[in-house]
């Protein structure tokens, strides 16, 4: 499907996520309930580590085989049906992970910046042309430099001036307002010039 088309029409895509010990079936088992409730498998990627006998698959698929400018995404009996059918195979496979992103919303992100713009420029004009299917919940810098370019895109910009003596005390804040306010659900580091944490990684 062509990136302008994904644009237009927004089709209702959710991912598939698993692994577990590798086995015979698993990728065909997983295809198979997907096919028998109509789904259509966009893309799917799989990866066995030969030295831990470890699979990983990831797989998109939309609710219907044909992509249309009325599509309305997974109804709640679908995805019931779905996530009871799948979790029976991860059972079965003894599978350690079995987990789908039905997409109801586009993923909350927060980019850190210091001075260096190239990064930044690349995200925000990306984001703007509707390549990134997230939404931009706030720009963090240590440098106030950037703010004019992050707010011409009507994006907030929060500086945090970190220094030694208060890079603690500053990280603090920055996870309150990342989790309590904005409640990202991930971040991106685009060319920020400071060592986060192990309190703030955790």
């Amino acid at each position: 499907m062509s990136r302008n088309l994904m644009n237009r029409v927004r089709p209702k895509f959710a991912c598939l996520r698993i692994h577990g010990p590798d086995q015979k079936g698993i990728l065909a088992a997983y295809s198979q309930i997907l096919d028998s409730v109509g789904c259509a498998i966009m893309k799917s990627e799989q990866f066995t580590d030969p030295k831990l006998n470890h699979y990983y698959q990831r797989t998109l698929f939309h609710p219907s085989a044909q992509v249309t400018k009325d599509d309305i995404g997974f109804h709640i009996e679908e995805k019931l049906e779905i996530e009871e059918m799948m979790s029976k195979m991860k059972d079965h496979f003894g599978l350690e992970m079995m987990k789908v992103n039905w997409r109801d919303r586009p993923k909350r992100m927060a980019v850190f910046v210091s001075k260096y713009d190239h990064c930044l420029w690349e995200i925000l004009l990306r984001h703007e042309a509707k390549d990134l299917d997230c939404e931009i919940s706030a720009v963090l810098s240590n440098h106030p430099d950037l703010k004019p370019i992050v707010e011409a895109f009507g994006i907030p910009f929060r500086e945090y001036a970190i220094r030694p003596e208060n890079k603690k005390i500053q990280e603090k804040e920055e996870i309150t307002l990342l989790k309590d306010d904005l409640n990202v659900d991930m971040i991106v580091l685009a060319r920020y010039m400071q060592v986060l944490s192990n309190e703030f990684l955790e």
